[in-house]
């Protein structure tokens, strides 16, 4: 898959893009609690190789909030996985062939399609035949921020087939609601994908899978395959920590952390950009910006690169990769409240010189690899929030 994250080499760029949480509202005091528990506790589990019981805790606090949620699971019912991306190929290695089309929404989550194209299979948004199988994000989808309608989930829940239901952004919805698990309503046919590490910390790559019971057994096998010592170590401490933390306190921090600022990128953007439309985000953090403008995204990404801002094109995120109308997924974890204005500001006149033809190079699709560097807002103050302590 191309890689459309651009950022410009200046060190004063402003960051749009990217898909990671936001290090202010890590808890690092609790997780280096846990931590420290899960190397230094009765068991001494760091010392010694992992079985399924160094996952007990975490995998009984995943089935008590299922079971909250309206789905009855034990402890056994739930697999371990190192992050959301891990349960997403354990579930479509489970259930694809090559030529299998994949159910999907137009605008979708790309590390699934590339999960589904390494399988030989092939996403639809359209279905030519029999879908195999969906592929959804019901709680909050990437990129568009916004949870699935009723009448969709009663729609997709009467197609009558296997379902991938991604909630990896689930816990993240500002109005702190948790809609009713497709799991509930078709145990025998939803494969269940969560994660922490959307809420905790990316480097923990913690995530689980509840699968149907007909596949479970070969779903856990298919996670001990590709297990690791370090991410076995990495699960530990995120069982001790939802076992001794206030998850749901810190996620409520969390949620108002990310509300305030897409709430301000909302404002900025309406008021830029009058013509574009902004879809406005229920939860996550990012948002996408569609256009009606005919052209080459990439001369897009130029325009912003030279005036020192970062964004993620269209195409990543569409089923097709269809590169026009031109798009962009804006993300608002990774930039200070105090640089919002000002970003939305560098992209407008990026948007200009664009728009006019004033741009001072073209570049080639194979360009972007080599001109994708990460993208760092230098100015924003790394204030630490009481979220982090």
């Amino acid at each position: 898959m191309l890689e459309a994250r651009f950022a410009t080499r200046r060190p004063e760029a402003l960051c749009l893009a990217g898909s990671d949480p936001s290090s202010e509202v890590f808890p690092r005091g609790a997780l280096c609690r846990a931590f420290l528990t899960s190397v230094c506790g009765p068991a001494n589990g760091a010392a010694r190789c992992s079985d399924e019981d160094d996952t007990l805790a975490l995998r009984s606090w995943v089935a008590a909030r299922m079971t909250s949620r309206g789905v009855t699971l034990s402890e056994d019912d739930v697999v371990i996985t190192r992050g959301a991306q891990h349960a997403i190929s354990i579930a479509a290695e489970l259930l694809l062939d090559p030529g299998d089309e994949v159910l999907v929404e137009e605008w979708t989550y790309p590390g699934a399609l590339d999960v589904f194209h390494r399988l030989g299979a092939e996403p639809s948004v359209i279905v030519h035949g029999e879908a195999r199988c969906a592929y959804v994000m019901p709680g909050v989808s990437n990129p568009l921020g916004r949870g699935m309608p009723a009448g969709e989930r009663r729609r997709l829940l009467d197609l009558g087939i296997p379902i991938i239901a991604d909630e990896a952004l689930a816990e993240l919805r500002f109005d702190g609601r948790l809609e009713r698990p497709l799991f509930a309503d078709a145990s025998d046919r939803v494969f269940h994908v969560g994660t922490f590490s959307k809420t905790l910390s990316p480097g923990l790559r913690t995530g689980y899978l509840v699968a149907p019971a007909g596949y479970r057994a070969r779903a856990r096998q298919a996670s001990r395959r590709s297990a690791s010592s370090s991410g076995e170590l990495a699960h530990r401490v995120v069982g001790a920590f939802v076992e001794g933390d206030h998850f749901d306190a810190r996620l409520g921090r969390a949620r108002r952390f990310y509300e305030m600022r897409a709430e301000k990128l909302v404002r900025s953007l309406q008021r830029r950009f009058p013509s574009f439309r902004v879809h406005e985000p229920e939860g996550g953090y990012s948002l996408l910006v569609e256009t009606d403008r005919q052209g080459d995204e990439l001369s897009l990404l130029q325009a912003a690169a030279e005036h020192g801002v970062a964004f993620e094109t269209g195409s990543t995120f569409r089923t097709d990769g269809a590169i026009s109308p031109i798009a962009l997924r804006l993300t608002y974890s990774q930039i200070s409240p105090i640089w919002i204005d000002e970003a939305v500001a560098r992209l407008e006149r990026a948007w200009n010189d664009f728009h006019h033809g004033r741009l001072q190079h073209v570049p080639r699709r194979s360009d972007i690899r080599e001109l994708a560097v990460p993208a760092f807002d230098s100015l924003g103050a790394r204030a630490r929030s009481d979220a982090a302590e």
